[in-house]
């Protein structure tokens, strides 16, 4: 097995000494440690039940089901960690899903889809 460059293993380490965020527990407050921001509460999001075990596995415990709508798709209330994370979370799921709110991960989703048609055409 290679062993990971010296700089890299100091980024990942002040990295993971930086960021600690416990996702078993959906109030979104007392979960986290002092210092970290709190995680992402309020993403709506309409999926296709298709989707919702991919979904289910991508982000484990930080997700609510909710009602499903009469042309198929599930209401999910999603925690993320920031803007770029969740649409890191998000963006491969293409059309199977619809960001509702915030208004911030819908316009940096459009952005990422941006750079994606700018670099493949």
């Amino acid at each position: 097995m290679r062993a990971l460059p010296e700089a890299f293993r100091d980024q990942a380490e002040a990295a993971s000494r930086a960021i600690h965020i416990d996702p078993t527990s959906w109030d979104g407050g007392s979960a986290a440690r002092a210092g970290t921001p709190p995680l992402l509460d309020d993403v709506q999001i309409l999926i296709n039940a298709s989707a919702l075990n991919i979904l289910r596995a991508r982000v484990q415990n930080r997700l609510h089901i909710g009602a499903a709508h009469a042309d198929g798709r599930i209401e999910v209330e999603f925690r993320g960690h920031s803007i770029e994370a969740a649409a890191g979370d998000l963006a491969g799921f293409g059309n199977m899903l619809e960001v509702i709110s915030p208004p911030e991960l819908r316009r940096r989703l459009a952005q990422v889809a941006d750079e994606l048609l700018a670099l493949y055409r």
